[in-house]
């Protein structure tokens, strides 16, 4: 017995073999291309989270500023009753209730919404109260329960700051994982 065939098989030809390899080729080439645009598409979307992440943490900075120079004029205009200090500590709270809107823009969870509305109601309610206070000495209950209030807001905002560190963290480890992939 000369060997059981199930399937004859015939010789290939030069232009079948030359088919065949010019098919594995395309093939290969079809593949790279589909793995590099892929890349290219996973590594664009990193790369706009990355950017909204860190317009987010300078914002939220900026927005911790001006809450630091509103509770420093309004502890000058506390303690000296000059009227100067009081209106530029009312302004400073304006631009920062600004700057806590603006952080709307920027917000790409739940926990984010819900933090940035809480920061603008704060913000705003301590305006309320900073410009309902009435002319001369305040008490010092009244200072401190201000101070309080301003730790509550700063805590609230480095907590917005943390959570889009964490974010641009694992962009930059996704980053990565594709740069692993890819090479």
């Amino acid at each position: 017995m000369r060997g059981l065939r199930i399937f004859p098989v015939r010789p290939l030809s030069v232009r079948t073999l030359a088919g065949i390899w010019a098919a594995g080729i395309l093939l290969t080439w079809a593949l790279l291309v589909g793995g590099w645009y892929a890349a290219e598409v996973e590594l664009s979307t990193i790369s706009d989270r990355v950017i909204t992440d860190v317009r987010s943490l300078g914002e939220a900075h900026r927005l911790e500023s001006e809450i630091l120079s509103a509770a420093r004029e309004h502890l000058l205009w506390e303690t000296t009753g000059e009227g100067s200090y009081r209106g530029s500590s009312l302004e400073h709270l304006r631009t920062a209730e600004h700057k806590a809107a603006a952080l709307q823009t920027y917000v790409t969870s739940r926990e984010e919404q819900e933090l940035s509305a809480e920061i603008l109601e704060k913000l705003r309610s301590m305006h309320d109260e900073w410009a309902a206070l009435p002319e001369g000495m305040i008490s010092k209950d009244i200072i401190l329960e201000e101070t309080r209030q301003t730790d509550s807001l700063l805590a609230l905002v480095a907590q917005f700051r943390n959570i889009n560190k964490a974010q641009l963290d694992h962009s930059l480890e996704s980053t990565e994982s594709v740069h692993r992939a890819v090479t």
